[in-house]
């Protein structure tokens, strides 16, 4: 979207690749909500808007209208998406799961404390690390998204939710929909709505069907500046030597969080 403000109180804007987009001048007073919108050459009538300071478009066959924006109740939206990434840009709580082995739980302890002196080192910021056993302690504040390091087999808040995710985890693959990826020490990361939540909270699953997944997955970060981690993708020890060339599955769910082979890649 390339939007100029003119001198005579117009808006033009030009966009590309674009079916909805909103305009909003609330937060600027000193700004004079314009009189006229060119939106690709064509002059939208505004004056059906009832909040002219949040203006909202969508484009159909016959051009560019005034729409209001209705959150789906469960679907992608300005509240609620991926990539990976976006599970971190509001409060976040990182959830170490403690219910596996002893090995398990001190890698997926390890994970958690790398993980949130990445986040102090890089973004300066401070986020607490509990164990998948204390934060279902009552009076906890459960409203941030969360990082959940460790699959069904050792946190159980990534067991409370397994049913509700479209990526499953076994100890011979991982089930993406109905697509099965074969492999004993795979490592899988994705980012879903929190199920049973508020609209907009998200979690980021970092899992690992072996020991040896687990610390490939851990591994794998996205605080960084330009991180291009997608969605979710799923790679073994192939990556050591390929990068992701070496990536077994990677890819975005559709508008609706479900898997549609037009948006993802999948390793034969």
């Amino acid at each position: 979207v390339d939007a100029e403000l003119k001198d005579d109180g117009s808006l033009e804007i030009i966009t590309e690749n674009v079916s909805r987009f909103a305009i909003d001048f609330s937060d600027n007073p000193d700004l004079q909500v314009p009189r006229n919108i060119i939106v690709d050459n064509q002059v939208v009538d505004t004056s059906s808007w009832e909040y002219p300071e949040v203006m909202q478009l969508a484009i159909t066959d016959s051009g560019w209208i005034p729409c209001i924006y209705d959150v789906p109740k469960f679907g992608k939206s300005i509240l609620s998406m991926g990539p990976i990434k976006r599970a971190y840009y509001q409060p976040f709580f990182i959830i170490a799961g403690q219910s596996g082995t002893l090995e398990q739980n001190e890698l997926n302890m390890e994970i958690a404390r790398d993980l949130a002196n990445r986040w102090w080192y890089r973004a300066n910021g401070l986020t607490q690390v509990f164990t998948d056993i204390n934060i279902l302690e009552p009076g906890k504040n459960l409203s941030n998204n969360l990082i959940l390091i460790g699959g069904p087999d050792s946190n159980l808040l990534s067991a409370q939710f397994a049913d509700s995710f479209p990526i499953r985890m076994e100890d011979d693959g991982i089930w993406l929909g109905d697509q099965w990826i074969e492999g004993g020490n795979l490592a899988c990361q994705f980012v879903y709505p929190r199920p049973n939540f508020q609209e907009g909270s998200l979690v980021h699953c970092i899992w690992g069907n072996s020991l040896e997944g687990m610390r490939l997955s851990g591994g794998l970060t996205c605080l960084y500046s330009g991180s291009n981690l997608p969605d979710f993708l799923i790679y073994d020890d192939d990556v050591r030597m390929m990068g992701y060339a070496g990536v077994k599955a990677a890819g975005f769910f559709d508008n609706q969080w479900g898997l549609n082979p037009d948006y993802y890649y999948l390793r034969r």
